[in-house]
């Protein structure tokens, strides 16, 4: 592989971990990914920090993660949802290495996280829930899109198709790069 990297990008709930995994076992990289390593260096959850240290608190020691992660040659590295809220983090991913953004629905998104249990920042009313991923979305598509070199609509996909697919398109990229 010529770049640093490939970075998943994306909201959660866009299926970066689960496809990440896959991808890393077809392409034979080491798989990162950021959300468990900060977990795991503050022997808490994300949740745990969010409402401990705060989320500003948060995006600051994933920043500071995030810039040494994409240090890292050949390896996959799925990204927390939010690390796109920091222009430095945008900057620090989009000239890494590849940055694939997995898109998601609001809908899908919602259905996807309720299914999977509660995430820190949700909130926990389900009227307000349809509302905040909606939200989410309107507000950072274009910060995905601003870094993106693909991206992947997994709304209809499962994660062996996206998988393979990224695999085309990585050598694709490193074919043209």
């Amino acid at each position: 592989m010529k770049n640093n990297g490939i970075f998943l990008v994306g909201p959660m709930g866009a299926g970066k971990s689960t496809v990440g995994k896959k991808l890393s076992v077809l392409l034979r990289l080491q798989f990162l990914d950021s959300d468990q390593i900060l977990a795991s260096k503050h022997n808490s959850t994300i949740a745990d920090i969010f409402s401990i240290h705060g989320e500003a608190y948060f995006r600051d020691q994933e920043r500071l993660l995030l810039h040494v992660l994409t240090q890292r040659q050949n390896a996959i590295l799925a990204t927390g949802g939010g690390c796109i809220m920091c222009k430095n983090t945008r900057i620090t991913l989009a000239n890494g290495g590849l940055v694939c953004y997995l898109r998601v629905s609001p809908l899908q998104q919602m259905q996807r996280i309720l299914a999977t249990g509660h995430r820190p920042t949700v909130p926990l009313n389900h009227l307000e829930q349809f509302k905040f991923f909606q939200k989410m979305y309107l507000e950072r598509t274009i910060l995905y899109e601003s870094i993106a070199h693909i991206s992947i609509d997994t709304d209809r996909l499962d994660v062996d198709t996206i998988a393979h697919m990224l695999v085309d398109i990585v050598k694709d990229y490193n074919a043209s790069n």
